[in-house]
């Protein structure tokens, strides 16, 4: 049976080896076809570069020959003359190629090689032949019926012949394809001959080879048996042992050939064993199977094979510290897993290979993103652009690269349109090959504001302590001097005087509202908290604001939905209202649009005031509500931080948008 199967064998690898013998026959035999014509058409090239060189121009030989008066067959005389001896002594170097020149003015051929009869030079060339003079380059062609050959098939190159840019006629040279062919047949039989040598050698040696396996086919298997790491025994139909390879041997400690592995090893008779070996006898497929010894209590692997006999085949081996090895890399991937998914920074995993991409995202990165982990897995970092400015990704891999981790590096990333700060550290490593970085991004947005918030409210503080301080102490004597000013202004003998002490009289008034400006941005300022509703006092507030933006061409829009009542100071809000309000309509241009208006939104009431002015610019966004900082010209900067100053003591939350299409505060109030 061995014996069959081995012949069958070496008669299909003999088969093949003859149809690739005859494939690289055929091969060969179009390379050398593609060879020859390629060699001919640089022989023919280099023939006719020697007839362009050789050319001075026709119509510097018919000047110099004062032949202009000539017609067509005097100058074709004249130029043949000159050009024949040139082409008799290249002809003579190379006696199986016809060559010649062709002059495009004369439109005929004016010089031609011995093989030609002289009658064809007062004949033109074919249409296909003058493509050359559109194109300017040369041309290599077959030609089936050529004049000059009688009808013969050549293959000819055509180059044109340019002086002074202008295109004066071609030099040609061209070959038989009779000629061709017989090189093509001469190269080819060489190849083949090659080949058949190649092939008899071939056959011999596979001979060799199928013959030595035959003889040694049993003791190169036992060899082979032996040396592999495995261990191997092989059962007959009865389950009796007829082999085993010396590692079986070693495994048993002893040599259990010619008994049933029932009698030899009592414990292999084990319920699972037993079935396993069944089905596999019954199905005659092979099978894989694990279990604890029961005699050595350590994991052993099976492949078990049904053999032609209707026996088993079976390859074992102990993988008792692979088990264990695997048991532990799967805690510890476990363990990865959930630190990686289960941390509240951002992490990601990205492949530097080629086009940078996301390989993995932990949970926080799905959350903040609101997308689903196969929307993200896999695609590019510029698909999918995390960061607010994507050069920054550069930096960051440039860093990256030549650091291999960077730490709290700042950013700014766009999650759900939205911009947010984060200290990225990120670390470069391998994964199976794979050059991977892992980010972990801190979201410090919060603590940012907070930072912001804290600063502004040092700000405030230190303000209102020094308004508090020297408010009053500024006041009364200010107070005593608007108090004479008042009187002289009742007096007749100072009525010349009295626009100049009524302008008096407005600058100290005018003092005065930013000393109560200051007064308000102290922190310790009494405030007569009372439940109240926030619509009450927008609609008695309604009739000044609608009057302040008729007087500076705006309109002003109110809408009011149920809010609930909280504790309030009706006396700061109005406030906080008007300077919000007085800000927007200074902030537009004419026919500007103010919206005020009122909802609850988790269980806030929420006062939202917007404009549409060109938004305020980022430089004065980051410091807004910072004490002397301003747009205005004649600003004091002061508003907006009493209204942060109010809202504090409200404990209340101010939020801005802006952009080029206006401006929006929120203020958020609490209701418990």
């Amino acid at each position: 049976m061995r014996q069959t199967r081995l012949r069958r064998f070496f008669l299909v690898i003999l088969l093949v080896i003859t149809l690739i013998t005859l494939l690289a026959a055929y091969l060969q035999f179009k390379d050398e076809q593609e060879l020859q014509y390629l060699k001919k058409e640089k022989e023919l090239l280099k023939i006719t570069n020697q007839l362009n060189d050789h050319l001075i121009s026709y119509d510097h030989i018919i000047q110099e020959y004062n032949a202009e008066s000539l017609d067509a067959d005097g100058k074709t005389e004249i130029l043949n003359k000159l050009l024949q001896p040139i082409i008799n002594e290249i002809a003579e170097k190379n006696p199986y190629i016809g060559l010649g020149y062709y002059s495009k003015a004369l439109e005929r051929h004016v010089a031609l090689g011995p093989q030609f009869d002289h009658s064809f030079l007062k004949k033109a060339s074919s249409t296909d032949i003058l493509v050359i003079y559109q194109t300017r380059k040369y041309r290599s062609l077959r030609i089936e019926n050529p004049i000059l050959w009688g009808g013969i098939p050549v293959f000819t190159v055509q180059l044109p012949l340019i002086r002074n840019g202008e295109m004066i006629g071609h030099a040609f040279a061209n070959i038989t394809i009779e000629n061709i062919n017989k090189m093509i047949l001469k190269g080819t039989i060489k190849r083949i001959i090659n080949i058949f040598l190649l092939w008899i050698f071939t056959v011999v040696l596979m001979s060799y080879i199928f013959r030595r396996l035959h003889y040694t086919q049993k003791e190169h298997l036992e060899v082979f048996l032996n040396s592999v790491s495995d261990s191997f025994y092989v059962l007959n139909k009865d389950m009796v042992f007829t082999y085993c390879n010396n590692g079986a041997l070693k495994h048993f400690g002893c040599n259990p050939v010619g008994q049933k592995i029932w009698d030899a090893f009592p414990q292999s008779k084990a319920p699972q064993i037993v079935e396993i070996f069944e089905k596999i006898s019954y199905a005659r497929k092979s099978m894989y199977f694990e279990f604890i010894s029961l005699v050595s209590n350590r994991w052993i692997g099976f492949n078990v094979y049904p053999s032609e006999d209707g026996g088993l085949l079976v390859f074992f081996r102990d993988i008792h510290e692979i088990k264990q090895a695997n048991e532990q890399a799967k805690q510890a991937k476990e363990r990865f897993l959930k630190a990686f998914n289960l941390n509240p920074n951002i992490m990601i995993l990205i492949s530097l290979d080629g086009k940078p991409t996301y390989l993995d995202v932990n949970d926080a990165f799905l959350k903040a993103s609101g997308l689903e982990r196969k929307e993200i897995i896999g695609r590019s970092i510029s698909e999918f652009n995390l960061l607010a400015d994507i050069n920054q990704y550069a930096e960051v891999k440039k860093l990256v690269e030549k650091e291999k981790c960077i730490t709290n590096y700042e950013l700014v990333f766009r999650f759900a349109n939205a911009l947010r700060t984060g200290l990225l550290s990120a670390e470069r490593f391998e994964i199976s090959g794979i050059d991977c970085m892992l980010a972990v991004i801190t979201d410090i947005s919060e603590k940012k504001q907070l930072d912001k918030e804290l600063s502004r409210f040092d700000s405030l503080n230190l303000v209102g302590e020094i308004a508090a301080s020297i408010g009053h102490e500024v006041r009364n004597p200010m107070t005593t001097v608007r108090g004479y000013l008042q009187m002289f202004l009742s007096k007749n003998e100072f009525a010349l005087h009295k626009e100049r002490l009524e302008t008096m009289i407005e600058e100290l008034d005018r003092a005065n509202s930013i000393i109560t400006e200051f007064l308000s941005l102290a922190k310790n300022k009494t405030t007569q908290m009372k439940i109240g509703n926030l619509n009450n006092i927008i609609n008695v507030l309604f009739p000044l604001i609608q009057a302040d933006a008729f007087r500076l061409g705006h309109s002003v829009q109110v809408e009011s939905n149920p809010v609930l009542d909280n504790l309030l100071d009706e006396k700061e809000i109005r406030q906080l209202i008007l300077n919000l309000v007085r800000n927007a309509l200074e902030a537009m241009e004419m026919n500007g649009l103010v919206k005020i208006k009122t909802y609850v939104i988790s269980e806030e009431v929420v006062l939202e005031i917007s404009d549409t002015g060109n938004g305020i610019p980022s430089d004065i966004l980051d410091k807004i509500g910072t004490p002397f900082v301003t747009t205005k010209a004649n600003g004091t900067g002061l508003g907006l931080s009493v209204c942060y100053r109010i809202a504090q003591r409200h404990k209340a939350k101010i939020n801005v948008k802006t952009g080029s299409t206006g401006t929006t505060f929120l203020i958020h109030f609490p209701t418990k």
